[in-house]
């Protein structure tokens, strides 16, 4: 079966969902302390991708950027 022959849900029923999950996520309050903390983790997963992974997609997309910076080999 292709995607397209799979029924899409309206746009209506997605936005009626869209609004309902940032009901739920906006009533569980998020300290500023985690809210820092969830920031440097996702910074940290990024910066790791760029300079430390060997995923292929990743690696040639950002060659250039290591061998410019000269600290991190990557052959």
């Amino acid at each position: 079966m292709r995607d397209r022959d799979v029924p899409q849900p309206s746009a209506r029923r997605q936005f009626k969902y869209i609004r309902r999950q940032l009901r739920i996520f906006r009533r569980h309050h998020v300290s500023t302390l985690q809210q820092g903390l969830i920031l440097i983790a996702a910074c940290t997963i990024v910066l790791y991708s760029v300079f430390f992974t060997n995923v292929l997609a990743i690696h040639d997309f950002f060659h250039e950027l290591r061998h410019a910076l000269g600290i991190i080999p990557c052959h």
